[in-house]
């Protein structure tokens, strides 16, 4: 179980392949063969290291006085995935700075082909629901929220007053 989202980018590389397996419409017992093969046990030789991964749970130490604490949400598209990813970062009074992963979520690409911008749009929704559900938890330790979309016409979206209908329902909930 993973309910942070840090084996993200592991496990949406598995999502993508189950949708390709699904689209090829093999059967559950037929093996793999060629790039699909490859595929998978790429996946699977990257996940042996993780076992010896440690994460680090706490976000404050308890020696020093919090000057500043501030959530950084990022979202992205590819034609094959949507992601959202927030990290937190925190000053000191002694003037240390660190930064640490809080949450993550990642979506496959739906089957039915959408441009770049709307992929980008959905990311920038579960930015939006991630960032909801983090600081319902660390609200009033947060100083600052930043949300960073690299979409100018997701932008667009957001900041504008007027909506395309396609996209309205995406703004509304942003």
């Amino acid at each position: 179980m993973d309910p942070l989202g840090f084996l993200s980018p592991f496990i949406i590389r598995l999502r993508i392949l189950f949708q390709v397996l699904c689209s090829e419409r093999l059967d559950w017992d037929q093996p793999l063969r060629g790039e699909m093969n490859k595929t998978l046990n790429s996946i699977f030789k990257e996940l042996n290291p993780l076992g010896y991964v440690r994460i680090p749970r706490c976000y404050f130490h308890s020696g020093f006085s919090k000057i500043d604490v501030q959530l950084h949400t990022f979202s992205d598209a590819s034609e094959r995935a949507y992601a959202a990813v927030m990290y937190i970062r925190v000053v000191y009074s002694d003037g240390c700075v660190e930064t640490r992963l809080v949450a993550s979520k990642t979506r496959v690409s739906p089957i039915k082909k959408q441009t770049i911008p709307r992929l980008e749009l959905l990311g920038a929704v579960i930015l939006s629901r991630l960032a909801t559900t983090i600081l319902k938890v660390l609200l009033k330790q947060v100083n600052r929220i930043l949300y960073w979309v690299d979409s100018r016409t997701v932008l667009c979206w957001i900041q504008n007053h007027k909506y395309w209908k396609q996209v309205k329902h995406c703004v509304d909930e942003i």
